[in-house]
Order: C-alpha cells, then structure tokens, then sequence
C-alpha cells in the first residue's frame, strides 16, 4: 500500500480553482484527505463499504464529512469538518460507485449542514455544488490509487468476523425452514398416496332407502326426553352429494326434511366430522334449500356442521346447536331458546342415527371418492410448490454457506510455501487441500483462486486473489 503522502499535491478542479490535498492511509482501508482551497477547507475521509449482505470484497465507498471514526452521533459535529462557503458539512455521503461517478445531486440526505446549535439543515445550493465537485475529484484520486485493492481488503478484513457470522446465521434459519417444508412435502406425498388409495378402492354397498317410519327419542342437554319423533328415509334428489342421506321429520311439533352427511370442508383424505342442512340443498355448492323444516312452528334454515370427532357426538352433547331464522337470500337471525333448545336435540339424534347406519362405511368411502379427485390436485400443485421452495431455500443456504467460508478465508493468516513445508502437522493432501503445492504440483503453474458470489449471487474471483500481483510488490495491509 502507498505510504502516506506527507508532501501536500495540488489539483485543479474546474469551477473551484487549484485544491491542495494531503491524504493519509488511516486503518480499515480508510484514506483521510485534508483539503484547502478557495472557499473551502476541511477533512474528507474515503472509505470503503463493508456491507452486510454485500460483497465480499466491497465495490463501493463512502464519504466520510470530518475526521475520527465512522459512527457518530447525528447532531454532534466531527472535528475538523469542511467548511464550505461558511458552512459546515456535516454527516455522510454512501453507496458512490468509484468507477461510475455521478455529476450532481447524490450527496444525499445524511449530507447537512450543522450550526452552532448543533442543529442540522439542509445545505444552501451553492455549499452542495462546491462540495459535489470536491467529492468527485477525491474519488478520482482515490480510483486512481495503486494500493486501491489494498485498502478494500483491509476494509473486508476488518468485518469479515461480523459478516461471517451474519452469514452462518442466515445459513441456520434457512435449513430450519428447509427442515419445515421437507417435513410438508412428506405429509403431502403421504395425502397424496392416502388419495390414490381411495380412488382405486372399490365403491361400497350403499343401502336403498327405506321409506319405513322409524321411532326416534330425542333428548335435551340434561338428558331429559322432549318427545318422540318419526323418521322416514327419503330417496337423495338427482345432483345430491354422494355419501348424504335425507331424513323426512314428523312429529313433537317438528315438520320438515334433513340431510345428512359427511364434512367435506377440510383438507384431510378422509372427510371427518358431519354436516347436517334444514331441508333438502337444491345445488351441491349453494346455500337454498326446499322443505326446510319448522320446530315450534318457526322456519330454521342453514344448518350445524362439525369437523371434530363424531364419536363425543351423544344425545346429550354438544349442548347448543345452531338455529337460524333466515331473512333473506343472505342474512338471518337466531331462533329463540326454546326453538334453539329442541333443534339440537333432532340435530343429535339424525346425527347418530345416520351413523349407525350399517351401510355408514360405504357412505363414508362414497364421500371421500366424491372430492378426492380435486383434492389430489390441489395437493399435487401444493408438492411441487412445497419441492421449488425448497429448492429455492437450499440454494440460498448454500450461497450464505458459502460466503460465510469466503469471510472466514480473509480472517485466515497467509501461510507461505516455506511456512507450509515446515510444519510437519500439514500433509501434502491437507497443502494440495488448501491450495498450497503438493508433490504433484512442483513445476506446475499456481492454481487458479477459488471463485466467490458477488451481491447478486454470481461468481467472481475470491478476495485474496483480487489482489492480482499487488500483493507481491506491496505489504498487506492489517487492519487497526
């Protein structure tokens, strides 16, 4: 790296006049710059940017507004800050591209100008032209540099510890969340095979309905009889979902039609729990039903659906069962106590009677064929959704992986062949390993460097390698 300049240079800068410059090599790959010129006077500090989640070895660089170290508090004023037309400048300047510099407006909103109530604002226009045009000529000096790759190594270097462990970090949370999704897509390929087996199961015997009238008890909650009703079983309607059974009501101040079947709004391959409408649907996905039935001489509509177990379905329980009056097409109210009370208890009853029905497995396999078609696609779309995401997730952990072994390289001592050879700890395998020569290599040209991801994931030569022959020709630079 260039030693520091102790001899002042001197540079002309269109619109300002001649500028005299002494830069300084500071720690971290840091270039101090103390400028004086007309109207202008102060220190500018040039450093490169480390960024988490950037590259490893940085591409750009910030402008530093004042000597001392990088953080600082907002209002407080650095010492020797540039005073330009009177003004003090005060902040940073980040994210400037050396080779792609900009001509004006990109000083930025951390670039203001501090009073002596330490109060910022922003700067006057002719304070920030002046200050652009002596930004740009300090990053043409700074590009311009032989030690330039130097000086982003040791700024790399000096946070390589912090980076790598933000980066084994964002390693960690990934393979968490690749362990969550490898464990959906075994439940997925389990639903799916579950699928598969109940569409090439052979259809049950589904019993032809018997309009016989049949004796059915009904309790209230405290287990109490409320009457007696008569049940007859009525043939499904054409387009009714398969597995449902209609049950026509008479009786202890009940008349009307129910129907019976499975719940079928979940995603399990086999439908669990029952579902039970007022009345007789007149599509398989609306909400309008004919012969609704009337308990206390009150029209209910809607009905009760249950996803849990059927078997803690008893005479007795669930205590309260839904009971509405509707209203219109869309909107209803809830039936009085008394209706609500007596509703329940026909709910629980039907409820069981349907299944204890001996043909109640064949209408249980009848429902599950019945939606297991579209089921299984939505479950196939769901694994090859669940196989991209986890692809896409291995593939950033391993590119975190990676740049988390690119980091900790930087932090590694060079090691040179005398070094290597004397040490009797490291075999030829471990110096071939490393990229040192081993017996096979004498004589050989020196193997190209390892390849490193860049910002945007894209390979690009590893840090050390950057160097080129600088390395060779200058010392490296250790950070402060």
């Amino acid at each position: 790296m260039s030693a520091p300049t102790h001899t002042p240079r001197t540079v002309g800068v269109p619109g300002i006049g001649t500028l005299t410059i002494h830069d300084t090599v500071l720690p971290h790959g840091r270039v101090q710059f103390k400028v004086t010129g007309p109207h202008i006077k102060g220190t500018f500090i040039v450093a490169p940017e480390a960024k988490r989640g950037g590259t490893v070895l940085p591409t750009t660089v910030q402008v530093q507004y004042g000597d001392g170290l990088e953080p600082q508090t907002y209002y407080t004023p650095r010492p020797d800050e540039p005073v330009v037309y009177r003004v003090g400048v005060h902040g940073h300047t980040a994210g400037l591209d050396p080779d792609n510099i900009p001509t004006r407006y990109f000083l930025g909103p951390y670039a203001v100008a501090s009073g002596r109530t330490f109060l910022t604002e922003r700067l006057p226009d002719g304070t920030r032209r002046r200050t652009e045009a002596v930004v740009r000529c300090l990053l043409e000096l700074w590009r311009d540099r032989d030690d330039v790759a130097e000086l982003k190594l040791a700024a790399a270097v000096a946070r390589a510890d912090e980076h790598a462990r933000y980066e084994e970090q964002q390693a960690d949370q990934l393979e968490a969340e690749i362990q969550k999704v490898t464990a959906q897509r075994a439940s997925a390929r389990r639903t799916v095979n579950q699928l598969t087996g109940i569409l090439r199961r052979r259809a049950g015997v589904v019993l032809p309905s018997d309009p016989t009238p049949v004796k059915v008890p009904f309790f209230d909650r405290h287990g109490h009889q409320m009457g007696i009703l008569t049940v007859r079983e009525n043939p499904a309607p054409a387009g009714a979902r398969p597995g449902s059974v209609v049950y026509t009501v008479q009786g202890a101040r009940v008349a009307g039609s129910f129907t019976v079947e499975r719940y079928r709004y979940n995603n399990t391959p086999w439908p669990e729990g029952i579902n039970i409408t007022y009345g007789i649907p007149t599509s398989r996905y609306g909400h309008e039903a004919r012969d609704e039935p009337t308990i206390n001489t009150i029209r209910l509509s809607g009905g009760w659906s249950s996803s849990g177990d059927t078997g803690r379905i008893t005479l007795t329980t669930p205590e309260r069962l839904p009971a509405r009056i509707r209203l219109s097409p869309t909107t209803g109210c809830s039936a009085p106590v008394a209706t609500e009370r007596r509703a329940s208890g026909v709910l629980r009853a039907l409820a069981l009677r349907y299944l204890a029905r001996p043909d109640a497995e064949a209408l249980h396999l009848a429902a599950a064929k019945d939606r297991a078609p579209a089921l299984l696609t939505a479950t196939r779309q769901q694994l090859k959704e669940l196989r991209e995401q986890q692809q896409k997730l291995t593939r950033k952990a391993a590119e975190h992986r990676k740049r988390a072994a690119q980091y900790r390289e930087l932090l590694a001592p060079l090691r040179t062949l005398p070094d290597i050879q004397s040490d009797p700890s490291v075999t030829i395998a471990e110096q071939e390993a490393r990229g040192g020569p081993g017996r096979a290599d004498v004589g050989r040209r020196r193997r190209r460097s390892p390849r490193m991801l860049n910002a945007r994931g894209r390979d690009s030569i590893g840090p050390r390698a950057a160097l080129g022959d600088q390395r060779r020709s200058t010392p490296a630079v250790r950070p402060g």
